[in-house]
């Protein structure tokens, strides 16, 4: 079990915190299984601004040593 806290904010971003001394992969990926956003996580919090994304649906994952989770989001204007 992946010990995380993932939360996400009113567009323009989402934000990442507190990965327990993890430094866990973030992988966006739209509707057609293009990856988008693709970054490492180095800090204890980090932010990926999405706001150039087109509205849709996107697969927010989170890959770290003890393994991964999966999130959907939707962003719409």
């Amino acid at each position: 079990k992946i010990n995380k806290k993932f939360s996400t904010r009113t567009i323009p971003s989402i934000a990442f915190a507190a990965f327990d001394n993890a430094k866990p992969w973030i992988t966006i990926i739209n509707n057609l299984g293009q990856v988008v956003c693709d970054n490492k996580v180095d800090d204890d919090n980090m932010v990926i601004n999405v706001s150039q994304y087109n509205d849709g649906v996107y697969l927010v994952r989170i890959t770290t040593e003890n393994g991964i989770i999966t999130k959907r989001i939707s962003i719409a204007r």
